[in-house]
């Protein structure tokens, strides 16, 4: 008889979109038959025809969007061998109410935990945030069906409800907490990145990279994705603009407006000099899949300047692309830096440490950092993401 999953998939853009499309591949590519029920569509249009929504939900209103999707999880469970959840986390805010003891999904359950990797001790949210810690705390316990094991900072997890394997991207988070916590190695490419292809301007973008020499090359800064306070757009115009011999290169939107999220840097008065002086190429579009892997062919290193004390899938991809990095010294991109050898760190925001720790990393022969980037790539490669995904659904 075959095993049937049914991937559940809240909203299908950014990561949720990246995890649907992989791990719908990875089942369905050992047999197992998949249903992707997606709510809100987003996403390119190739990624949309992968897949038919089968099942249109009713209008809700936003505040009884998390409740209404659960509850009609729970009509459906009874169908599939097992529930697999892309993003647990959307449904934390009200889990408590919409996931009790007596109200979970009547089937094997598996969730990715997303954010675990930013509630980790003495390492908040954005680094310096407790309220958003003692937030994220709370939401955690009403996560996690099973005994589990019993934590300081997360003393009632056993009291959890809704999932019977918590896949958690913090291994550090599993070490500590043990079961129903499993590591699952963070998925940053669907796997189809050329099915989507290159968008015009990135076509362009890497025509003028085609142009600079082996040398320019050591000279290239990148950033992905939308400059946002988070990501740390200040601190990479910063660098680049203090280093009067790189070229920025932004694939993705400009700087996002973000209220109450203050730059340390003024970034349009950056932004605007380095175009002036031809030291900043930007796509101005959202990135491809595609755009994200070509563009590793043109660097020798990378920075990640994330306030985030979290995960992050440019660093993935770097590595994955046998590219070292500068990562913060803070949270779970430093320690895998220093755990694996892939690369150097710096002060978490503090843009002189980060020109510093550039200036050293220029220096280093990048040979120093293949041992640790073979063994990262083996432990995060697609064979090792497979395993940890398909065991999960099916032990029961």
């Amino acid at each position: 008889m075959t095993f049937r999953v049914l991937i559940d998939v809240p909203v299908f853009e950014g990561h949720q979109q990246i995890y649907a499309v992989f791990l719908s591949s990875v089942f369905r590519a050992r047999g197992i038959e998949v249903e992707l029920d997606v709510g809100e569509v987003g996403g390119s249009d190739w990624e949309k025809a992968l897949f038919t929504p089968s099942h249109e939900l009713p209008q809700i209103t936003e505040s009884s969007t998390v409740c209404g999707r659960w509850a009609y999880l729970k009509r459906r469970a009874t169908e599939f061998d097992a529930i697999f959840l892309v993003d647990a986390d959307w449904y934390s805010n009200e889990i408590g109410v919409c996931a009790s003891r007596d109200d979970a999904l009547p089937a094997h359950t598996v969730g990715v935990v997303t954010r675990t990797c930013e509630w980790f001790p003495g390492e908040p949210f954005y680094f310096n945030d407790q309220a958003l810690l003692q937030r994220s705390v709370s939401k955690i316990r009403r996560l996690v069906r099973g005994p589990g094991k019993v934590h300081a900072w997360l003393d009632a997890v056993q009291q959890g409800k809704a999932l019977d394997v918590a896949l958690c991207k913090d291994e550090r988070v599993v070490a500590a907490m043990g079961a129903p916590f499993v590591w699952m190695p963070d998925i940053a490419f669907t796997g189809k990145p050329d099915e989507g292809g290159l968008l015009v301007e990135e076509q362009s973008l890497f025509s003028t990279l085609d142009g600079f020499s082996e040398g320019e090359r050591d000279c290239i800064l990148l950033f992905f994705g939308t400059g946002t306070w988070y990501k740390g757009y200040d601190y990479f115009l910063k660098l680049a603009s203090d280093e009067r011999n790189l070229v920025a290169v932004h694939i993705g939107l400009p700087e996002l407006a973000e209220p109450g999220k203050n730059m340390h840097f003024d970034t349009p008065a950056l932004r605007k000099s380095l175009r002036a002086e031809g030291r900043l190429l930007e796509t101005g579009r959202f990135a491809s899949e595609a755009a994200s892997k070509k563009a590793f062919d043109y660097v020798r290193r990378f920075v990640s300047c994330h306030r985030l004390s979290g995960t992050s899938g440019t660093v993935i991809q770097s590595i994955m692309s046998g590219v070292p990095v500068l990562t913060p010294s803070k949270g779970l991109l430093g320690y895998r830096t220093r755990e694996y050898g892939i690369g150097r760190t710096y002060r978490a925001l503090d843009s002189h440490s980060l020109h510093h720790a550039w200036k050293r990393f220029v220096l280093d022969d990048m040979s120093l950092f293949r041992s640790g980037i073979d063994r990262f790539q083996i432990d995060f490669g697609a064979d090792a993401i497979a395993a940890v995904t398909t065991v999960s659904i099916m032990r029961h």
